[in-house]
């Protein structure tokens, strides 16, 4: 992460994908600009298989096909994780008989970038997800992922599908198969499009990107790559709200800093400055970009105080 201020069908055994927002400080998830509240129905689809495999490398379970369905039960916000329960929770096209039979419940902790790690927790009806394989070796086993156990990661996106991406230690609760298990597996959450995890309080809403600013004349810094470039865009107050910016940073999509070709020089717009549509407050943000900085979308990260919470907004940079 390069500051310009000093200062995105769950595999899982037992579990699978309810996405949450998760971290015990200021954080929220968004579809674009919409901030999701309690009550947001997520849905993710299996992409490519998953597998069940022993820590020895023998294959227990593969799965090809599968969705997972869950809805939020809160917000968030600065000290509280979002949480939810898992409503539905199918697997097709395996090469052993799986049932779900209980379906639990899951957590997002925000980590960088648009990103958050996912764990385990029982539903709201007190239910950890539990999940039945009849295996060819060892015959029916139940597994489960204990409470507080890590899932994978979900790698968020501002324009696209976010991926949650599963690597987690699977106990076997009753059966004669080994006492524990590797679940791997990579699912695409197909609803909300596109999905994302910010380090916001505000708890599912409050102007683009959780913080009331705008830029103009777009919402986003286009590059040519092989180009040395430098452009320009207005930051100003998107509602009568005012906002506080404390801080800027350039960062990676996945997280971390950019590379070093991208070079921000408006430092003085995130210098504690106030915005709102009744001040008129604006400032010019100006990004140089050079022939050596590879394609991809990398993300300005602005973090600003509104209404005594913490808010974030994401202004993509495309070098394509």
């Amino acid at each position: 992460m390069k500051y310009l201020k000093p200062l995105a069908s769950t595999a899982v055994i037992g579990v699978t994908m309810l996405v949450a927002v998760a971290s015990a400080s200021a954080t929220g998830l968004y579809s674009g600009a919409t901030g999701l509240g309690a009550g947001t129905t997520i849905t993710a689809s299996l992409s490519g298989t998953a597998t069940l495999t022993t820590t020895e490398g023998t294959v227990l379970d593969t799965c090809s096909g599968g969705e997972v369905k869950g809805k939020t039960s809160n917000a968030g916000g600065a000290t509280e994780t979002v949480k939810g329960n898992i409503e539905a929770l199918t697997w097709t096209n395996c090469t052993e008989p799986t049932t779900t039979l209980s379906k639990g419940g899951l957590e997002i902790h925000y980590t960088s970038g648009l990103n958050g790690t996912v764990t385990a927790i029982s539903s709201n009806f007190g239910a950890a997800s539990e999940v039945t394989v009849n295996t060819t070796i060892f015959g029916s086993c139940v597994f489960t992922i204990a409470t507080g156990g890590t899932i994978g990661t979900l790698t968020g996106s501002t324009t696209t599908n976010a991926m949650f991406d599963i690597n987690a230690v699977a106990t076997r609760k009753s059966g004669l198969c080994p006492s524990s298990a590797k679940w791997v597996g990579t699912y695409k959450v197909t609803s909300p499009n596109p999905l994302h995890v910010t380090a916001d309080s505000s708890g599912g809403g409050g102007g683009e990107e959780g913080l009331a600013l705008r830029t103009t004349p777009n919402s986003a810094f286009n590059f040519f790559v092989g180009f040395d470039q430098t452009k320009s865009l207005t930051l100003e107050g998107s509602s009568a709200e005012s906002v506080t910016v404390t801080s800027g940073a350039l960062e990676a999509s996945g997280g971390g800093s950019p590379p070093a070709g991208l070079d921000f020089q408006s430092w003085g717009c995130f210098n504690d400055i106030t915005y709102s549509t009744g001040l008129g407050t604006t400032c010019t943000l100006t990004l140089k970009n050079t022939s050596s900085t590879p394609k991809g979308t990398y993300y300005l990260h602005i973090r600003g105080d509104q209404g005594g919470k913490t808010r974030d907004k994401y202004i993509s940079i495309i070098v394509s």
